[in-house]
């Protein structure tokens, strides 16, 4: 018997200016990660970041069509969104950012960057393999 193993890359952010109008901070669509037995994300920030990046994980379902997350999943009118153990970064330099997890357990992720101060601009891409 044979095995098959994927990659999945997807562009979250290619470039994205960072400006007040989003509090200098961002929270990705969800990325759909059925089967993937393993995920990693890079991030590279340029300018002057400062904040955390982390990757979130959930079960529940989105809602595709106003890509959001479906109000009501979980009975408080959203979704219940965890963090995904060790993934929390702190930036506080341009530069690259890189994390890695097998054995999520999960329906979906979502990327997280809550920024404290500073100007940026980002990219953000995310590997699975199944």
């Amino acid at each position: 018997m044979s095995s098959s193993t994927q990659t999945i890359l997807t562009t979250l952010y290619d470039g994205y200016a960072l400006s007040n109008a989003d509090g200098y901070s961002f929270t990705s669509d969800p990325i759909p990660i059925r089967f993937t037995s393993k995920i990693g994300m890079t991030a590279y920030f340029t300018g002057t970041p400062s904040g955390t990046l982390k990757m979130q994980q959930t079960s529940e379902a989105p809602d595709d069509s106003v890509s959001r997350m479906a109000p009501g999943k979980n009975g408080s009118g959203g979704v219940a969104w965890t963090d995904i153990t060790g993934s929390s970064q702190t930036i506080s330099a341009a530069g690259s950012q890189y994390f890695e997890k097998a054995n999520v357990c999960s329906g979906f992720i979502r990327v997280v960057y809550t920024a404290t101060s500073g100007t940026s601009t980002v990219s953000v891409w995310v590997t699975g393999k199944e």
